[in-house]
């Protein structure tokens, strides 16, 4: 499981960018999906703004770009929370990260 560093996206503006991946490199994969869950700093902690889900499928790497909204000029921290589940060798499987901007970034 991974989670990438939240950013302004450089295509679509008005938006943040976290990709969150599963992947698995031995066994047999039967169910590998996961869901990714963005948030933004605001005074009384963290705001929850978007989740997003793929899955499950039969293959061993999974990939989601949560992409909430925001007002472009605007400055905040975001975090975004990657869960997933797999299936492999028919053994159930969880995995959790996260990861987050130490600063605020710039909606663009």
């Amino acid at each position: 499981m991974r989670v990438d560093l939240p950013h302004a996206s450089r295509t679509t503006p008005g938006q943040i960018h976290t990709r969150v991946e599963s992947f698995c490199r031995t066994g047999v994969v039967s169910s590998n999906q996961i869901t990714g869950k963005s948030y933004r700093s605001r005074w009384y902690g963290w705001e929850h703004r978007k989740t997003k889900s793929a899955g499950p499928k039969t293959t061993s790497w999974i990939r989601v770009t949560v992409d909430p909204s925001c007002e472009p000029g605007t400055w905040h921290r975001w975090r975004t929370e990657g869960f997933g589940r797999a299936v492999i060798n028919g053994r159930p499987y969880t995995a959790a990260a996260y990861n987050q901007n130490d600063k605020e970034i710039k909606c663009r």
